[in-house]
C-alpha cells in the first residue's frame, strides 16, 4: 500500500467508522453530536500522524501497512479529542475554515447559557477519545501485547500532552510577569512534540520491533522536528510563512495574551516604549485586525520576525542532524525530509 492509497484508505476508514457510531448512538442528541464530530473531522485533510506512522513503519521494513490503517485512525481520532478540548480551553469556535464544537453548540444555544454549549464540547471531546481507545482494542490484527503496548504509548501521551496544556493556559502576560525560553520550549515539547511526532513513531517502532538505541535515535528527531512544528505555528500567528500552517487563523494568540517566541523576543529586546505597548494591548478584546498589523510590524522592526525565523533554522538543523542518524535508507529519508519542508517551510 502506497502513501496516497494509505491516505484514502485512512479517510475512507474514518467515515465508515463514525458512519458505524453513528448508528450505533444511544440517543438522537448522541448522533447529531457525532454527526458533528464528522462534519468537522472531514473538513481537516493533512492526516499528519497517520502518515508519520506509515512512513516511519515501512521505513525500518514494515510489511503489513494495511493493519495500519486503523492505528492512524486511533492516532486521528486522539489528535481531534486533543483539538476540541484546546478550542474550549482558548475559547476558540472555528477550526478548519468553518465551525468547530463549540462553535456548533454556542450556535444551538442562546447567550447566556454557555456553560452548555462548553459541555457539549467538552463530551464531544471526551466521546472521541473513547473511540480512540475503542479502535485500539478492537483491531483484528494486533496481538492483545501489541494492543497493550500501543494503548500504553497512548496513555503515557496523554499525560504529557495534559501537563503540556497545563503549562500552556497560565503562559499568558495577565498571569506571567516573566516567562523564560527554556519554559515555552518545555511547554512545546510536552503539548506538541510527543503527540504530533513521537507518539506516531514510537508506535510503529514497536510494531516492527526496534531495539532501544534506535528508539533513542527516534525520540531525537522526534524531539526537534516537533518543536520546530511548533514554533513554525507560533510564528504564522504573526508573520506570514510558506509553510503549511500558511492557513493558520492570524493574530490568535496575542489576542489571548499568549506568550510565544515572537512575542517573548519582543518583551525581552524591545525598548521601554515597545514593551509597555506590547503589554497594555495584549487580549484587547476589541484589538482589529489593522492593529494588530501594527502590534506585528512591531515586533518585526525589534527583530523578533528574524530571531523566530533564526530559531526555526536552529531546529530544523537539530531535526536533520538527528535523521541522518537513523538506520533507515535515503527513500525513507527523503520522505521523512519531505514532511519537515512542508511544515517548516524550509527547502520548499
Amino acid at each position: 500500500m502506497n502513501d496516497t492509497e494509505f491516505k484514502v484508505a485512512t479517510e475512507q476508514r474514518l467515515q465508515a467508522f463514525l458512519e458505524i457510531q453513528k448508528a450505533n448512538a444511544l440517543t438522537p442528541a448522541a448522533a447529531e453530536m457525532i454527526v458533528r464530530l464528522e462534519q468537522l473531522i472531514l473538513r481537516a485533510g493533512k492526516r499528519s500522524r497517520p502518515r508519520l506512522l506509515k512512513l516511519t513503519y515501512d521505513a525500518y521494513g514494515g510489511k503489513h501497512s494495511e493493519a495500519l490503517v486503523d492505528i492512524g485512525l486511533a492516532l486521528e481520532l486522539q489528535h481531534q479529542f486533543l483539538l476540541v478540548h484546546d478550542d474550549i480551553m482558548d475559547n476558540d469556535t472555528v477550526r478548519y475554515n468553518g465551525l468547530n464544537m463549540l462553535g456548533y453548540y454556542r450556535q444551538e444555544f442562546p447567550q447566556g447559557v454557555t456553560t452548555i454549549a462548553e459541555s457539549m464540547a467538552l463530551m464531544a471531546g471526551n466521546l472521541l477519545f473513547t473511540f480512540a481507545n475503542q479502535v485500539i482494542l478492537e483491531h483484528p490484527d494486533l496481538t492483545p501485547e501489541q494492543k497493550l503496548a500501543v494503548l500504553h504509548i497512548l496513555h503515557e501521551t496523554n499525560l504529557a500532552v495534559h501537563a503540556g496544556q497545563q503549562l500552556d493556559i497560565v503562559n499568558v502576560l495577565a498571569l506571567q510577569p516573566s516567562i523564560t525560553e527554556e519554559t515555552l520550549l518545555r511547554t512545546d515539547f510536552l503539548k506538541t512534540a510527543l503527540y504530533s511526532v513521537r507518539q506516531p513513531m514510537v508506535v510503529a517502532a514497536e510494531l516492527v520491533g526496534l531495539k532501544s538505541a534506535e528508539r533513542k535515535k527516534i525520540d531525537a528527531f522526534a524531539r526537534a522536528f516537533g518543536i520546530l512544528y511548533q514554533l513554525v505555528d507560533d510564528f504564522s500567528d504573526y508573520f506570514s510563512n510558506s509553510s503549511s500552517f500558511d492557513d493558520h487563523p492570524k493574530y490568535r494568540d496575542y489576542r489571548q495574551g499568549k506568550i510565544t517566541y515572537p512575542l517573548l523576543y519582543g518583551l525581552e529586546h524591545g525598548t521601554t516604549e515597545d514593551v509597555k505597548h506590547l503589554r497594555d494591548n495584549a487580549a484587547r478584546k476589541n484589538l482589529t485586525d489593522e492593529e494588530m498589523e501594527q502590534i506585528a510590524e512591531r515586533l518585526e522592526k525589534i527583530g523578533a520576525k528574524t530571531a523566530a525565523q533564526q530559531q526555526i533554522k536552529r531546529y530544523y538543523g537539530d531535526a536533520i542532524q538527528a535523521l541522518d542518524a537513523l538506520a533507515i535508507d535515503k527513500t525513507a529519508r527523503d520522505s521523512l525530509l519531505g514532511m519537515l519542508a512542508a511544515f517548516s517551510g524550509i527547502g520548499r
